[in-house]
């Protein structure tokens, strides 16, 4: 088989017509959850958009075996597409309807798939072209380290998922009495929602709000896969394929951004050791590594565009939209958008940057997210007004910054009708909460001059907005489950404090690490416990 195949004018026509005309039909089955005027304007915008971005491509060879695999994908992620409920379908029946076109509810969801694998070849195709560049040019930076470092993640991941799974569902779809329990049920995560409505793969699910806008969109390059592999995984008792391999995938992540963090900090092999260690005991990093939720994609995209804003020079920082996609708090991060010296150029790119953020929305059928923006950001402000006191949100988020050290003191209650292990309620100030906060500062003094230093302080900082200021989880006392978000910058600031105060000697790191691994472990037990009991 050629390795390319060259195209003529004639055909490449054809194929220019042929995307354009099917990216809308890709937009229209991925705005599954809503509904009205907002669809069919993001269906025009979007074949608009295709046109511009058609129209001026030349399209002359083509990779035949990169085409191939974007066609098999785009196949199989239509098939599922499929699957999800999609009212928008029964609109289109109306509107055929009047013009004497009757077709079933099937008949039509096929139509709109079939006429959407184009325009996701096309999507898959340019993405994976850029996506084997890129890995290529990565994979050849990883060391011996960190490849060890990563080989003994997974091999930990499956080990632990296949077993954690075996016995219990309450971290992937808790069912307790033979009915699942979508929202809190380890602390005030929403895992079975998640995973029941599949809001790693359903762009449009609800829990994709406007908190978290392109998620699904953002979450595709680790589902597809997961749900793939998953597929072979047909032998399991109490979790799918899939599931299991979302678990693993998050320890993955997680375990990548550590590595990235580690580079951005030039730390040389003891150093990085150590580093390693100290993110990997710690409570947020074992606890999500194992609860499926949000913001384990959301720490990861947000890492990765710290990460290639330090390593790829004078470029735009297009993964600065997977960021603010996954979790839209992350935009404050906008200076790393881009390097540009010129305001001329700094403005430009700005533009470019924005420019393929909407276009993404729209195309991946969520133009409703930007058009209900103010709505919906008034409904969530709303939540956090007038129910808590300064006092008691102070309290809760110095326990919350020592929660990202040493695990919380968690208990059994009945919420709804379930079991749930929540944290127990907060009503005193955490001194050992103080004493992280006072190291975290004089980490950042120590170190003021260190880049990743004064991100670093910067996200302590918008975590106290978030948390303390505003309340972010406060009046449900559910402060833990930002912590993964957030614990990256306390845990680099801690690790900065040590090599700084105790230069070359790690006996005292080392020590403190061993502590943090008993507590956490067994906070941690305590909670598998309780999910082997009850789910």
């Amino acid at each position: 088989m050629k390795k390319s195949l060259n195209i003529n004018k004639f055909l490449e026509w054809i194929i220019k017509i042929l995307i354009i005309l099917s990216v809308p039909s890709l937009t229209f089955l991925l705005s599954n959850r809503f509904n009205g005027m907002h669809i069919y304007i993001g269906v025009v915008i979007s074949f608009l958009i295709m046109f511009l971005i058609i129209s001026r491509r030349k399209i002359t060879k083509v990779r035949l075996d990169i085409l191939i695999i974007s066609v098999f994908i785009s196949m199989y992620m239509i098939k599922v597409f499929m699957r999800f409920s999609n009212n928008n379908i029964y609109c289109l029946q109306t509107v055929l309807h009047y013009i004497n076109i009757n077709l079933g509810f099937d008949t039509l969801n096929k139509i709109v798939g079939l006429l959407s694998i184009p325009g996701l070849t096309f999507v898959l195709y340019i993405v994976l072209i850029k996506l084997k560049k890129f890995l290529i040019v990565e994979y050849k930076k990883f060391s011996k380290l960190e490849k060890r470092y990563i080989l003994i993640v997974l091999s930990f991941a499956t080990i632990f998922a296949i077993v954690i799974t075996t016995f219990t569902t309450a971290f992937t779809k808790p069912i307790y009495k033979n009915k699942l329990q979508n929202y809190d049920v380890i602390y005030t995560s929403d895992t079975g929602a998640l995973v029941s409505g599949n809001t790693f793969f359903n762009v449009s699910y609800v829990e994709n709000d406007i908190r978290q806008p392109l998620f699904g969109i953002m979450s595709l390059p680790f589902s597809v896969p997961a749900m793939i592999i998953g597929d072979f995984l047909f032998m399991l008792p109490h979790v799918s394929g899939y599931e299991l391999m979302l678990i693993i995938i998050q320890f993955f992540l997680i375990a990548l951004t550590t590595v990235f963090l580690a580079r951005l900090l030039k730390l040389n092999d003891k150093e990085k050791i150590i580093f390693y260690i100290l993110f990997s005991v710690s409570y947020p990093y074992l606890l999500f590594s194992l609860v499926l939720e949000q913001y384990v994609i959301g720490l990861f995209w947000l890492i990765f565009a710290i990460y290639l804003y330090y390593t790829k020079s004078n470029k735009i920082n297009y993964a600065y939209i997977g960021a603010v996609g996954t979790m839209l708090t992350s935009g404050v991060i906008f200076p790393l958008i881009t390097k540009a010296k010129s305001f001329k150029k700094w403005l430009c790119d700005i533009f470019k940057c924005f420019v393929a953020f909407i276009s993404i929305t729209i195309i991946g059928g969520q133009l409703s997210q930007i058009l209900t923006f103010k709505e919906k950001l008034l409904c969530l402000s709303s939540t956090f007004s007038g129910k808590i006191t300064f006092c008691d949100k102070l309290c809760q988020f110095l326990t919350f910054v020592r929660s990202i050290i040493f695990a919380p003191s968690g208990q059994i209650k009945t919420l709804d009708f379930h079991p749930s292990y929540q944290l127990i309620d907060i009503n005193n100030i955490s001194v050992i909460g103080i004493i992280i906060l006072l190291i975290v500062f004089v980490g950042f003094y120590l170190n003021r001059h260190n880049k990743l230093a004064q991100i670093s302080i910067g996200w302590v900082l918008f975590s106290f907005i978030i948390l303390c200021l505003i309340g972010w989880g406060a009046p449900e006392n559910g402060m833990i489950l930002y912590s993964l978000y957030f614990s990256w910058a306390y845990l680099i600031l801690l690790y900065l404090f040590f090599k700084s105060i105790f230069k070359n000697k790690n006996l005292p790191i080392i020590i403190f690490m061993i502590i943090m691994l008993v507590y956490n472990i067994k906070e941690l037990i305590n909670i598998i416990s309780f999910s082997v009991t009850y789910y």
